[in-house]
């Protein structure tokens, strides 16, 4: 093989090289991510008063912000990013912009506790703005 013939080989070789190490890494961006707070209010609007508040992301699942629940019933969400190298990035009273499925994990031994989950029956809107602020309200879903 000629000069030539073995440095077009070559490269050749590193740019096939490079592109399978690109296909083995995660090079996709961790969404934005938004200011996020709310309140939990039961049907009749008084506050839940303890517990904890996830949103998953329906277009991604693998997305989930989460919160506690203060006894005025108010939250803040905060998302955690997970990476395959098994780094993460919290971002705090913050998430990602989408439509999201709610659900209120009620603490044993308050209003509620003794139930796994409750999953509500309205998907809630983080809107790609400075300004989120969510009122939940506690409709679970009929099982």
């Amino acid at each position: 093989m000629g000069k030539r013939a073995r440095a077009q080989w070559l490269e050749f070789m590193g740019i096939g090289a490079m592109c399978l190490l690109t296909l083995g890494c995660n090079t996709q961006a961790w969404p934005e991510t938004y200011p996020v707070v709310g309140k939990v209010v039961t049907k009749d609007g008084k506050p839940h008063t303890s517990g904890l508040i996830s949103f998953m992301l329906a277009s991604d699942p693998s997305i989930k912000c989460g919160g506690g629940i203060a006894e005025d019933g108010t939250f803040t969400l905060n998302t955690v990013s997970r990476a395959e190298d098994a780094s993460s990035k919290t971002f705090t009273g913050r998430a990602p912009a989408g439509e999201y499925d709610v659900s209120i994990y009620p603490y044993p031994g308050t209003a509620g506790g003794g139930r796994a989950a409750y999953t509500l029956k309205k998907k809630y809107i983080i809107e790609p703005n400075e300004s989120n602020d969510i009122t939940v309200v506690m409709e679970p879903v009929v099982k």
